[in-house]
């Protein structure tokens, strides 16, 4: 008879593979897999409650609502036309900017998934009407909010240096993390920069600053409210999702946008997509099926592949959970044991997998990739078929992205700052 653990991972790859395969919302298939798996091992079903990312998904709301607020009464488009006319013809140097606030605002301490819940729809509409790839303004946006979340000051850094508070390493790893990361997002962003070629990106012409339509009413107290929601949630720590939706409702209550219209923009399957799949890791975790990945790995590790064998399970989990949320809560408290075993330096093994695991996190199924696939659908009203190409594409830059940080620490290059 199956253990649970095998069971667990079962489901776990089948809901996957039908999900893609028959194009089939993968969150709600996840669900159902929740329902198999707790029918078969007697799991609880208070398991996947718990895992149902309650705050994931008011955050996603509550930024999606204000954000089809400001794109039905045109206050993004706005937004976006001024950007580029400040930018003038330097179209190739908003990506660099953008990273660098992007990087900035998410290393002040908000972390990754808050300030992409920001930055993600200004991106990819910033994108748009400069003609370039929403996608590659979206991985600049989204790597460098992922790096900025492990500074010593964000959330990530702090959840990464507590899990290690018990360990011979706290206080010893958390700057090379840190360093580590900074590099690899200074070479992934040259990688990308050349490969989408962003030195090509037209900026807006000197003339067109001169017909620019005025802001009404309505679109400038809807740039406000979205300032005010930086403010509060960079400033004053306000919860993002709550102040969005408070916000939200308040311009809505105003007739400043037409409801049915914004609903109509919201991207709802991606919300069940993100909470669903965060149901079934939850519970694939409680049944010992992640424990038991690692196992597996672990039994074919040596001194040389201890760090990129682990750097792997990091990446390959986080192509469908949270780095945040999954990754480092469930392999923290292992890296120490393992380092040791190996005689490998801490810092280079955290490293390396916390910064693989968050280059992982533009896969569609992930925190950052679906946040790309909701805000893409609210500005552009693609077609289910679209969707999938959207979906495969990120999926496929996420594996390659794992699949370079691997191979980076195979090569050492998280010992740098080690």
């Amino acid at each position: 008879m199956l253990s649970d653990a095998v069971l667990s991972l079962t489901v776990f790859v089948c809901v996957l593979f039908i999900g893609i395969l028959r194009k089939i919302n993968t969150g709600l298939l996840a669900l159902g897999g929740c329902f198999l798996l707790c029918g078969l091992t007697g799991a609880p079903v208070s398991v996947v409650f718990g895992g149902f990312n309650v705050e994931l998904f008011l955050t996603l709301l509550g930024t999606s609502l204000l954000f089809c607020v400001a794109i039905q009464n045109g206050a993004m488009q706005q937004f976006s036309q001024r950007v580029l006319a400040l930018a003038g013809g330097r179209g190739w140097l908003v990506p660099i900017l953008f990273g660098l606030v992007a990087f900035g605002l998410s290393a002040s301490g908000p972390g990754n998934l808050a300030t992409g819940a920001l930055t993600t729809p200004l991106a990819i509409n910033l994108a748009l009407h400069m003609q370039a790839d929403p996608v590659f303004l979206s991985l600049v946006n989204i790597t460098a909010v992922n790096v900025g979340c492990i500074a010593p000051t964000a959330i990530g850094g702090i959840v990464a240096s507590r899990l290690a508070q018990d360990t011979v390493h706290a206080g010893g790893f958390e700057k090379a993390l840190f360093h580590n990361g900074i590099l690899l997002l200074l070479c992934f962003f040259v990688l990308i920069y050349v490969i989408f070629k962003g030195y090509g990106i037209k900026g807006q012409a000197a003339d067109e600053k001169e017909v620019l339509p005025k802001l009404n009413w309505q679109q400038i107290c809807t740039l406000l409210a979205i300032g005010l929601m930086v403010i509060g949630t960079m400033v004053m720590g306000l919860n993002v999702g709550l102040t969005a939706t408070f916000l939200g409702v308040i311009l809505l209550a105003l007739g400043f946008a037409r409801e049915r219209e914004v609903m109509q923009l919201m991207p709802w399957g991606t919300f069940m997509l993100v909470c669903g799949m965060s149901s079934l890791v939850k519970l694939v975790i409680h049944l010992e099926g992640l424990a038991l990945f690692t196992e597996l790995l672990t039994g074919v590790m040596t001194r040389n592949t201890a760090v990129p064998v682990m750097a792997l399970c990091g990446g390959v989990v986080s192509l469908f959970a949270s780095t945040l949320g999954v990754v480092i809560p469930a392999l923290m408290p292992v890296l120490p044991e393992i380092a040791q075993n190996f005689g490998v330096p801490f810092g280079e093994m955290v490293s390396a997998v916390i910064l693989t695991s968050f280059f992982a996190t533009v896969s569609p199924l992930s925190t950052g990739g679906s946040g790309i696939i909701a805000r893409y659908i609210m500005f552009l009203n693609i077609d289910g078929e679209e969707q999938h190409r959207l979906f495969l594409r990120l999926l496929k830059i996420a594996c390659l992205s794992m699949l370079l940080g691997v191979a980076l620490s195979a090569v050492g290059f998280f010992r740098i700052f080690s």
